[in-house]
């Protein structure tokens, strides 16, 4: 799962997502930076910025790890 190209991006998102909706990196995170999915990127410049995408982008990126349970995990 760690090698899919949505991965990374994904997880910074989740974190963020299950604090305060706020960019928050830690020095782990920061290696994987800049990542980006579709023509959205997070960089280390959007520390502590709301997090705030289009829901087309959200609905793309749950299709995709869906479809990666259904179809990749063995």
């Amino acid at each position: 799962m760690e090698d899919e190209p949505w991965y990374q991006f994904t997880r910074i998102i989740v974190n963020s997502c299950s604090h305060n909706f706020r960019y928050e990196f830690r020095k782990y995170d920061k290696k994987f930076l800049p990542t980006s999915y579709k023509d959205i990127e997070i960089n280390e410049e959007m520390e502590g910025a709301l997090i705030s995408m289009p829901l087309q982008i959200l609905i793309e990126l749950v299709d995709e790890i869906i479809f990666f349970a259904k179809e990749r995990i063995t």
